[in-house]
C-alpha cells in the first residue's frame, strides 16, 4: 500500500481542487504526503457534503433528506443510519451492525464572530517544568494575545497550590502588558486544579456580556491532587458554569494526567479534549481549540439509540457496556463546524427464537444556538427476520461491513498493545491491513466516497498507534502502559469529534 488513489470518486470542484493543487498528481507516495492526502481527504468530503449529495451524485435518501434541510430549513447537523444487512437469520447473520454518522457544517461561513471573554488557565506545579512544558504554554498564550482584537476579553491564571491572577478579564488593549506578566511566573508546588477553574470562572463573569462567547481553556500535565479532587464534584462544577454560557474544555499533555477526567470535564462544559503528546505541541493545540471554538453548531448533542422490544444492545464499538443493553446514550457537548462522528452499535435478537425485526430507534437531540430551540431528529432502522441464510447474506450493506471489519481490527490491535502484548498486536495490525486493503478497494470500484474517507481515517490512526508501540518497545512499565492507554482513549474519542 505504498500509493493512494486520491479519487476519481472527487467529482465536480472537489475534483478540480485536487487536480489543482497536485499539478494532475492523482497518485500521491504515502510516505512523503500522508499530511497532504488527509487534509485533502476532508476538503473532498467537506465539498460532498455541502453539496448535499452522496459519493455518487444522486440524491440522498429520504431520511438524509430530512436532516439536511432539518426543522429550520437550515443546513446544520445531520444524521445517517445504516445497518449492515437488511435481513437476518437463525444461522448468519445473528447479529446485525448499526452504523451511525453525525455531521456539522456551516452554510455561512463568513458571519461576524462574537467577541470572546476567554480565560486561559495553565498548570505551573513542579513537573510542568520538565521539558519544558510551561515554557511552551506560555509561548501558546502569547500566541492567543496576538491574535486578539480590542474587543475581546481575556483573563490569564496559573495554578498550582493556589490559583495566581496572572491578568484579570480585561479587554486585550495592553498585550505588552500581558506579554510581561506571563514572563514573571515559573513552575513549583502542586496541582490544584479546582482552584484554576473556579477563579476561571469568576474572571468571565466578572466581564461578561450578553454578546460575548465565553470559554475556559485549561492545560494540565498532571493529577489533581489539592482543592477538590472528586470528579464528580468538580464535573458539576463545569456543568453549572454551562448552563449559564461558559463553555469548557481541556488539554493533557505528557502521560501523569487523569484522562477520563479531562474527557468528562470538556464534555460537562460542551468543549473539547485534547491529548498533547509533547511540550512543543501546546501551542498548535490551544491555537486549534481557539479556532473551533469559534465556529459552533450546535450544542448539547446528544445520540440516543433504543433498541427494539425483541431486540438488545450487545456492543458498542471502542466503548465498555456491562452485558447487552436496551439503550445507549452518546453525549457530544457542542459540534463545530466541520466535525463528524461516527458510532457503531452491534444489535441481536433477545432470544434465539427470532421472527421479529431486529432493529433500533435512534434520536439525535441538540440546541441551535442561533434561536435557542430544542431540537430532535428520529431515525428508525430494522432488519427483518428470514428462514434462508443465504437471502440474508445477499442483503448485506457491504460498505457497513467493510468499516465495522476495519473498526474491529483497529480495535483488536488495541487490545493487544493495551496489554503490551506484542504478538498479539502484531498479528492484528495484519488482519486490519488485509481489511483495510480490501475496504479501500471496494471504496474506489463502488465509487463509495465516506466508506474511503473513514477508513483512512482509521488507517492514520493505525499508524499512529505502531508509532506509539515503537516509541514504548511494549516493554512491561507502568509509564508505557500509561501512554499507551492515552493514546487509545484519544483515537476513539476523534472518531466522534473528528475535524
Amino acid at each position: 500500500m505504498a500509493r493512494y488513489p486520491l479519487l476519481e470518486l472527487a467529482r465536480c470542484r472537489s475534483g478540480t481542487l485536487v487536480r489543482d493543487i497536485l499539478g494532475n498528481q492523482m497518485l500521491i507516495n504515502r510516505p512523503c504526503a500522508s499530511l497532504a492526502i488527509f487534509l485533502l481527504v476532508s476538503l473532498i468530503s467537506c465539498s460532498a457534503t455541502l453539496s448535499g449529495e452522496s459519493a455518487d451524485n444522486q440524491p440522498l435518501p429520504q431520511e438524509h433528506q430530512h436532516t439536511r434541510d432539518d426543522i429550520t430549513g437550515v443546513r446544520r447537523i445531520k444524521m445517517g443510519a445504516e445497518l449492515s444487512h437488511s435481513l437476518y437469520g437463525k444461522t448468519g447473520p445473528k447479529r446485525v451492525v448499526l452504523k451511525i454518522d453525525l455531521a456539522a457544517f456551516l452554510e455561512k461561513a463568513s458571519r461576524k464572530r462574537k467577541p470572546l471573554n476567554l480565560a486561559l488557565v495553565f498548570d505551573r506545579s513542579g513537573s510542568m517544568s520538565k521539558d519544558k512544558k510551561f515554557e511552551h504554554a506560555i509561548m501558546a498564550a502569547n500566541l492567543v494575545v496576538e491574535n486578539l482584537s480590542d474587543q475581546d476579553v481575556i483573563s490569564l491564571i496559573a495554578f498550582n497550590e493556589k490559583a495566581v491572577v496572572l491578568s484579570p478579564a480585561g479587554r486585550a488593549v495592553n498585550k505588552d502588558f500581558l506579554r510581561h506578566r506571563l514572563e514573571e511566573f515559573q513552575p513549583q508546588g502542586y496541582t490544584n486544579l479546582s482552584a484554576g477553574i473556579l477563579e476561571a470562572f469568576a474572571q468571565i463573569d466578572s466581564q461578561s456580556r450578553d454578546d460575548q462567547l465565553k470559554q475556559v481553556i485549561v492545560l494540565t500535565d498532571g493529577l489533581a491532587n489539592r482543592g477538590i479532587t472528586d470528579s464528580n464534584k468538580l464535573k458539576r462544577l463545569v456543568a453549572a458554569a454551562h448552563k449559564r454560557g461558559i463553555g469548557f474544555s481541556t488539554l493533557g499533555c505528557g502521560t501523569k494526567f487523569d484522562e477520563d477526567l479531562l474527557t468528562d470535564l470538556a464534555a460537562s462544559g460542551g468543549g473539547r479534549y485534547t491529548f498533547v503528546r509533547s511540550s512543543e505541541q501546546i501551542p498548535t493545540a490551544i491555537s486549534e481549540e481557539l479556532k473551533g471554538l469559534l465556529a459552533v453548531i450546535a450544542q448539547n448533542v446528544k445520540i440516543d439509540c433504543r433498541a427494539f422490544a425483541g431486540t438488545q444492545i450487545a456492543k458498542v464499538y471502542g466503548r465498555w457496556i456491562d452485558g447487552p443493553s436496551a439503550s445507549y446514550s452518546l453525549e457530544l457537548g457542542d459540534v463545530r463546524d466541520g466535525e463528524s462522528s461516527v458510532v457503531l452499535v452491534e444489535l441481536e435478537h433477545r432470544s434465539d427464537i427470532g421472527g421479529e425485526p431486529i432493529g433500533a430507534d435512534i434520536t439525535l437531540t441538540w440546541d441551535d444556538p442561533s434561536d435557542g430551540t430544542r431540537k430532535h431528529q428520529v431515525l428508525h432502522k430494522q432488519a427483518q427476520y428470514t428462514s434462508d441464510s443465504k437471502e440474508a447474506e445477499r442483503s448485506a450493506n457491504k460498505s457497513v461491513v467493510m468499516y465495522a471489519k476495519v473498526l474491529g481490527a483497529m480495535e483488536k490491535a488495541q487490545e493487544g498493545l493495551q496489554g503490551l502484548d506484542k504478538e498479539r498486536f502484531n498479528e492484528a495490525r495484519r488482519f486490519f491491513d488485509r481489511s483495510y486493503t480490501e475496504a479501500r478497494q471496494y471504496a474506489i470500484s463502488s465509487r463509495d466516497q465516506q466508506l474511503l474517507n473513514q477508513t483512512y481515517l482509521l488507517d492514520h490512526f493505525m499508524e499512529e498507534l505502531v508509532a506509539a508501540s515503537e516509541g514504548t518497545g511494549l516493554h512491561d512499565h507502568e509509564e508505557a502502559k500509561k501512554g499507551i492507554k492515552k493514546e487509545i482513549d484519544y483515537r476513539w474519542y476523534l472518531l466522534e469529534h473528528h475535524r
